[in-house]
């Protein structure tokens, strides 16, 4: 069983926790600032009735969803929570903080990957972005199903990278790595090769006849756009689409103290003290050791940014490791020492982390040039009028932005492989009006892949009508 700490009170969950009572005393009855009957209702219950009309529409129609889903696009997830929920100040902060504690019915499903709970994870100052973006958030674990049943969850063994090698096995052109694109140019003149590329460190550019671009927008406001290249509504964009921080940090350790002495075999323990969640690594039923290294901290928003000042700083070292073992002696110090029948308390429960202690590793995405922030997360209104600029063609139907920023599905791989297939269904529909590509090419593809739920095929096929007659 995971514990959970919040305000002072440590509690395990399924144990001896009860949402309904207020184990970590927030309400006022109990001496804190959370109405009573914002807890007594819980945030499992506040959250569906706030997320659960837009769950359902858009999972019985996306883009119809999508649309009404847009109405409200103009709210932070704060505006949306006290004009129509007609919550207060407090009861808005207590979703923001403890929301990740409400159970969710796939639990059987995530208990071995993520965690024994998981409705809607949030951080401090993610209710100042859109409630569009929450809500999506929030739907990829709770999506509805028209049978019942639950939604299957899987890991891929090995690792996600995994992903990567296999795809890269898979196409007969390799990837040129540490190859910095600094620039990028539409050239009309030019019929076959329209699009020019330079390279950091190499002399002569590149020509392409179409250009998939991947990187993250951040990344690419630092390239040399030429002029017709984008858009103007994708030039805005790609200055002011709102990227979320976030911070990873891995200890490894001598052995898995955390199930020799806290009985803890896999998912997901949340706290408001600085490291605010703590992933146990899953058993594997082909190992004949546990893994020794604990993601002791994932940080998302406000607590990211602050979990960032001590990653990578002269002085940080040694303060983020006091502060990473301190933090996993709060969490765990109410468990049951076997040899006394007591708990452990911290000072011992501390000790036992400092003697198991190896190393640790810590990943800032903000920090990270390559990425210059975790994932997009877009603010009020940016979903309505930037989403629609960046999945439209660019240059003149020779550039496609992709990625997990150029898809209604952010911070996820799915999201990253939807915009992919979006640009690449695009781009044979520039193809087949130009007569270089058979139509049946496309038909199969959509027969391999399935339909692409987030853009009907039609208006794909309109966008680049549209943009062939503006050439002409």
């Amino acid at each position: 069983m995971c514990p959970t700490v919040f305000n002072g009170q440590l509690h395990v969950l399924g144990r001896n926790i009860d949402t309904n009572k207020d184990p970590f005393r927030m309400s006022i009855s109990r001496g804190g600032m959370v109405p009573d009957r914002t807890v007594i209702e819980g945030p499992e219950s506040i959250l569906k009735r706030a997320f659960g009309p837009f769950f359902t529409k858009l999972a019985h129609n996306f883009q119809d969803g999508f649309i009404e889903l847009m109405k409200y696009d103009h709210m932070t997830t704060r505006d949306y929570l006290r004009e129509k929920i007609g919550l207060d100040f407090y009861s808005i902060w207590y979703m923001e903080t403890v929301a990740r504690l409400a159970l969710s019915p796939s639990q059987t499903q995530l208990s071995s990957i993520f965690a024994d709970y998981h409705f809607h994870q949030s951080a401090s100052g993610l209710y100042d972005q859109s409630l569009s973006e929450a809500v999506l958030d929030a739907m990829d674990f709770e999506y509805p199903t028209t049978s019942g049943e639950e939604v299957q969850w899987y890991r891929v063994a090995g690792g996600t990278y995994q992903v990567i090698e296999k795809m890269e096995k898979r196409i007969s052109t390799r990837p040129s790595l540490g190859a910095r694109v600094t620039s990028i140019a539409y050239q009309s003149h030019e019929s076959s090769q329209p699009m020019l590329i330079h390279v950091d460190g190499e002399t002569q550019s590149r020509k392409y006849s179409a250009v998939f671009n991947t990187a993250s927008l951040p990344c690419m406001r630092r390239m040399n756009i030429g002029p017709g290249t984008l858009r103007p509504g994708q030039q805005a964009a790609i200055q002011s689409v709102h990227y979320d921080a976030s911070t990873k940090i891995a200890i490894k350790f001598k052995s898995a103290w955390w199930t020799r002495y806290c009985q803890i075999q896999g998912g997901q323990a949340s706290t408001d003290l600085p490291i605010r969640t703590c992933v146990y690594p899953s058993p594997e039923t082909n190992s004949e050791a546990p893994s020794r290294v604990l993601l002791c901290s994932y940080t998302w928003g406000q607590d990211a940014q602050q979990m960032a000042s001590l990653i990578g700083s002269d002085t940080g070292g040694s303060e983020l490791e006091q502060l990473l073992r301190h933090n996993l002696a709060l969490l765990h110090q109410n468990y049951v020492d076997p040899l006394s029948g007591r708990p452990f308390g911290h000072e011992k429960m501390l000790r036992i982390i400092q003697d198991e202690y190896e190393e640790y590793h810590a990943y800032d995405w903000y920090s990270d040039p390559c990425a210059s922030g975790a994932f997009s997360y877009f603010g009020p209104e940016q979903f309505r009028h930037f989403y629609p600029e960046l999945v439209r063609p660019a240059a003149n139907g020779h550039m496609f932005l992709v990625g997990e920023a150029c898809s209604a599905h952010h911070a996820w791989i799915s999201g990253s492989l939807d915009s992919a297939y979006r640009g690449l269904v695009q781009y044979l529909h520039k193809l087949i009006a130009e007569g270089r590509v058979a139509p049946h090419v496309l038909h199969e593809l959509q027969a391999s892949w399935g339909a692409l739920d987030e853009i009907p095929g039609e208006v794909l096929e309109w966008q680049m009508y549209l943009t062939q007659m503006s050439m002409s």
